[in-house]
């Protein structure tokens, strides 16, 4: 329809045809009402563009590939607004089956071109639901992230061995351990033959002291199903490491608040005074150890803020032209309200108060 001899007639007769085609009603002699008032509102345009529309579509068409009705779209059918969608059951659903075929054709060369792709690296994963007692095969590049989301789900969820392979490799494992499996799922039956096909990727599984386990990988190849030591791998969510980095990987050590002569120590160190030291103590033990809303992991790089904070509040009234009254109506007169003599205005007021009360109150008659 869109690449035939209806090319170049303007959007508006396509959005009418359209229209007609999909209300057109088969079994009434494929007849729609096409009223131009009421597709005013459904197409956004004038009633006089879409009667100019209909009209076109009525027209006969000499290069059009139908024949019938010389080549007609629409028939008017009387004085009503009613018309009959010529060729209705060819553009309903004859081009179906043109449209499943290029579909099918079309998925046919995006797996030849996937075929034709370096297959993507990664592994293939044993998680085991213990509750339901059914294991689940997936492939992922990191499969511990995976199998946290899945922990939504089914919080009891665990891997129990890992191997070096691609989506090929989780293919021929779907189709090796077939007759256990679920639904057309990645979740299987933990039967017999399974355990022990889990039981030989990782025959020397251990738990570290960060309780992530340690399981021995095997690389595996889909084509020949043969499979090759690849050392052993940690299976813990901070990523794919090998066992000689297992013993070097640095364990963040959870924090702990300072003592006091801890405290003495770093203050003495950066030049914070004594005095500061209970009040940055105070302050934090008071917010549960926090900076913000996330928890403290430094406390020494947080006494090192606490004392630059210290030295900028202690070195605003003396350093050189500062002025805390800029921007005010009291700017250039700092001088004026210096605070010992506000005290001692304040000291002396209280004192007039005072013998004003001690002294009896004298009658003027």
């Amino acid at each position: 329809m869109f690449t035939g001899s209806m090319c170049g007639s303007g959007a508006i007769a396509f959005a009418v045809f359209t229209y007609a085609i999909v209300n057109a009603r088969p079994d009434c002699g494929s007849v729609v009402s096409l009223n131009p008032l009421v597709l005013c509102g459904v197409l956004g345009e004038s009633p006089e563009d879409i009667q100019e529309a209909i009209d076109e579509l009525c027209q006969p068409d000499e290069k059009s590939r139908s024949t019938n009705e010389d080549g007609r779209r629409l028939l008017k059918i009387g004085n009503s607004m009613d018309y009959k969608v010529v060729n209705l059951e060819k553009y309903r659903f004859l081009d179906t089956a043109d449209q499943r075929a290029y579909w099918r054709d079309k998925k046919r060369a995006n797996r030849s071109n996937d075929q034709s792709q370096p297959t993507k690296k990664g592994y293939v994963y044993y998680a085991l639901s213990e509750s339901t007692n059914e294991l689940k095969i997936g492939f992922s590049t990191n499969p511990w992230a995976r199998v946290s989301e899945l922990k939504t789900a089914r919080p009891d969820i665990q891997i129990v061995a890992v191997e070096l392979g691609s989506s090929a490799t989780e293919r021929e494992r779907h189709l090796r351990f077939a007759t256990d499996r679920l639904r057309r799922s990645e979740w299987f039956n933990y039967s017999v033959v399974l355990r022990e096909f889990v039981k030989s990727l990782c025959p020397n599984t251990v738990v570290t002291t960060n309780s992530t386990v340690v399981a021995k990988m095997i690389h595996a190849d889909a084509g020949t199903g043969t499979s090759t030591n690849a050392g052993t791998v940690d299976t813990s969510p901070y990523g794919d490491v090998s066992a000689s980095k297992i013993n070097e990987e640095k364990v963040r050590k959870k924090f702990s608040k300072p003592s006091t002569p801890e405290m003495e120590l770093q203050a003495s160190k950066i030049g914070l005074p004594p005095t500061e030291i209970d009040r940055f103590f105070n302050y934090y033990e008071s917010n549960g150890w926090r900076v913000g809303r996330n928890p403290m992991k430094c406390w020494k790089a947080a006494m090192q803020n606490w004392k630059i904070h210290y030295d900028q509040i202690n070195s605003r009234s003396g350093r050189p032209g500062f002025d805390r009254n800029k921007g005010t109506h009291n700017e250039g007169k700092a001088a004026l309200y210096d605070i010992s003599k506000i005290n001692a205005s304040r000291a002396a007021r209280i004192q007039d108060a005072e013998r004003s009360e001690a002294e009896p109150n004298v009658k003027c008659s």
